[in-house]
């Protein structure tokens, strides 16, 4: 896709956020890095936000592994879709990368490790109720799979935040 094409999307999308009443869009994305450090089970994340000082961002700050993205650039909808909401409709903005290995981002392949990593933070930071652990190869038991999971009342603000 060109750049005149991710901007008009981002755009579009900015604009639905804004019509819908979002108040916080979250986007996800990579953090490419040139070392192996991301062979471990504990990816380091990287928090930009679109705004200096608030409170999304001090609660992303204080999960695990999280740390403040000092510099770099973040590219494509993921930079550009809660910068031009932030701009143009004052949506809070909020973009969280895991780090990956410059090797699998140049063979266009992804990395589940990142991904997980990506998963467990959001999960920790909306306060979801989501098993990341890696159920690939297991089988629930007869009870497990009876089981309903628990149900959460969520207030309509805190819905329009989820919206992305």
């Amino acid at each position: 896709m060109t750049s005149r094409g991710i901007y008009t999307i981002s755009h579009h999308i900015a604009q639905f956020m804004s019509k819908n009443g979002v108040k916080l869009i979250v986007t996800l994305g990579a953090y490419i890095v040139e070392s192996s450090a991301t062979k471990n089970s504990s990816n380091k994340v990287y928090i930009a936000t679109t705004h200096k000082e608030n409170e999304h961002l001090k609660k992303l700050l204080n999960l695990p592994n999280a740390k403040p993205m000092t510099e770099g650039e973040i590219l494509g909808a993921n930079g550009i879709v809660p910068t031009l909401a932030k701009q143009e409709f004052g949506i809070e903005g909020a973009i969280i990368l895991s780090e990956t290995s410059a090797q699998l981002a140049s063979m266009g392949n992804s990395d589940p490790q990142a991904v997980k990593t990506l998963v467990e933070t959001l999960t920790k930071y909306l306060n979801l109720p989501l098993d990341g652990s890696n159920g690939d190869n297991q089988k629930p038991s007869k009870n497990q799979a009876d089981e309903k999971p628990p149900k959460r009342e969520y207030q309509e603000e805190e819905l329009k935040s989820y919206i992305c």
